[in-house]
């Protein structure tokens, strides 16, 4: 037998253990693994999240602080509130609601949109959430840095604002 011959008999072989019948099989199906199951990754899945900031404060949980798009989300850059999730062990997180939108922001652009990167930090009993935010348009030349003070991790009491020049 010549090479091109035993060639295309190999090939015509191959072909035909590809279309061999697989319906008498039963299907099975994969189940996730006990790592997928027990890590829950990722862990916000009923909102659409980015920017997030996490700090573990005093009573031993993390904090994840991200900011949150519209609903129903519309681009990347439309994001008009802030999102806190907790856990205390990495497995099972807790929802811990909205601390902030765009229409609590008396000095916010009126459109509401840019709420991005927030970062929270904590000193002598007040949790302080800042977060940039836009007072005006145009937009990329008005920002100011937004303050919200609180004795909680996850809400906001008061508001207050910084301006930021563009130098």
């Amino acid at each position: 037998m010549d090479k091109s011959k035993y060639l295309l008999t190999v090939m015509a072989a191959l072909v035909l253990a590809a279309c061999s019948s697989k319906k008498d099989q039963p299907v099975v199906e994969k189940k996730p693994s006990f790592f997928d199951m027990e890590h829950k990754n990722p862990f916000v899945t009923s909102i659409y999240a980015a920017d997030p900031s996490a700090h573990v404060w005093a009573d031993g949980r993390l904090y994840v602080y991200p900011s949150h798009d519209i609903d129903p989300p519309r681009g990347c850059d439309l994001m008009d509130q802030y999102h806190v999730f907790s856990t205390a062990d990495m497995v099972n997180w807790k929802d811990e609601g909205q601390i902030l939108e765009a229409s609590q922001v008396p000095w916010g652009t009126p459109d509401g949109n840019f709420m991005w990167a927030p970062d929270c930090a904590y000193r002598n009993g007040t949790y302080y959430f800042y977060f940039p935010h836009p007072s005006g348009s145009p937009w990329n030349s008005t920002w100011k840095i937004g303050v919200a003070t609180s004795t909680k991790p996850a809400r906001v009491v008061s508001l207050n604002s910084i301006s930021v020049t563009n130098n």
